[in-house]
């Protein structure tokens, strides 16, 4: 009887397979546990002898290692939600494990767990954006993405959409940014806070604002004094001012960029800070008035004294003329306080307080 050289090829193989899966696993195994991945890639470019039939056997423990391995990830994944990650920390996790080396050097037995890796960041990605709204740090984690090599088409093109998404995001998140510069000093305001040559303060980190022109009539000319202030927790606190005579038309402009990138990035931390503390039953002073939880506060003149004058929210008309700020009770209009707009810290917040708390009556 003749044998082909195909059986006998067959034969050998089946007979060979068993040990050589098992020895495999065990040295491929090794080679991922101690982050050898000069062993981990010698064994994966040679040719295993095994039948398809024990090809799984090959990656048995290996496929459970690289599953712990992914397990810190995914924590991390499960708390992005609750507490806002950083970069670092997220590198780390993958650093600690070596996960892009081992899993971009891996075969396609080991496809869906390179895809859960890069899901897991995009994961971590995502909760950045929609549960802290921080963009940036979004496209930060996201691009950590690329540290991998992902064999997936589908794969890589959700990451391709969601790298276009999240710049497009970034540009929309950005676009009242004001900076302007004049030789080497820079005047910014941005989503992180503002900037005036060295002195920087960051939006979360500011207590109060005010801003106002003041228009001054000299002969044939009128000047326009601009002005802007900040004012940190610290006391730190910085002021854009400038006086033109010419070409107004163009300082205003750029003024009206200022406070809009102001009202953009900075408000609403002020106004959050101010409500948490009313909230709190503590109380805010903003000029002569006197805010609390449930509403306004302050002194109206008699004939011979003054007398405190409360306005609950729902109530209390704020109206801004020639520079004044005009505070008064809808029910008692003759009840009225007026001060500067332009030299009181926060004077905006309470308009703004005064126009929610009425909207929402």
């Amino acid at each position: 009887m003749k044998i082909s050289s195909l059986s006998i090829d067959d034969g050998f193989r089946d007979w060979l397979s068993d040990a050589f899966s098992r020895q495999f696993n065990i040295v491929l195994t090794k080679a991922i546990d101690t982050r050898n991945l000069i062993v981990l890639e010698c064994l994966l470019d040679g040719r295993r002898w095994v039948s398809p039939a024990q090809a799984d056997k090959c990656f048995e423990n290996a496929r459970r290692l690289v599953n712990r391995l992914l397990e810190p990830l995914r924590a991390a994944n499960d708390r992005a939600d609750d507490a806002e990650p950083t970069v670092a920390s997220v590198r780390t996790l993958l650093e600690r494990g070596n996960l892009p080396g081992i899993l971009n050097l891996l075969p396609t037995y080991f496809q869906d767990y390179q895809i859960e890796a890069v899901s897991q960041i995009r994961g971590i990605a995502i909760s950045c954006y929609n549960s802290h709204q921080n963009s940036d740090l979004s496209r930060e984690i996201l691009n950590l993405t690329k540290l991998f090599r992902p064999k997936s088409t589908k794969l890589n093109q959700q990451l391709a959409a969601d790298f276009e998404k999240i710049e497009e995001l970034i540009k929309e998140e950005r676009k009242h940014e004001a900076k302007l510069s004049s030789g080497s000093n820079r005047w910014e305001i941005t989503k992180e806070g503002v900037r005036q040559g060295e002195k920087f303060i960051r939006a979360t980190d500011a207590v109060s604002m005010r801003w106002g022109v003041v228009i001054t009539h000299q002969s044939i000319e009128v000047s326009h004094e601009f002005l802007l202030v900040f004012t940190a927790e610290d006391n730190e606190s910085i002021h854009f001012s400038w006086t033109v005579s010419k070409e107004i038309e163009n300082s205003q402009k750029h003024f009206g960029n200022l406070i809009n990138a102001a009202l953009s990035y900075l408000f609403p931390h002020i106004v959050g800070r101010i409500e948490e503390r009313l909230a709190g039953g503590l109380s805010v002073r903003i000029g002569p008035c006197s805010l609390s939880r449930t509403g306004v506060t302050y002194e109206t003149k008699g004939w011979f004294s003054t007398t405190p004058h409360f306005v609950p929210w729902q109530k209390v008309c704020v109206s801004l003329e020639n520079g004044e700020l005009i505070v008064s009770d809808a029910q008692s209009p003759k009840a009225r306080i007026s001060f500067p707009f332009r030299t009181t810290n926060n004077a905006p917040v309470l308009m703004a307080l005064a126009n929610a708390n009425r909207n929402e009556d």
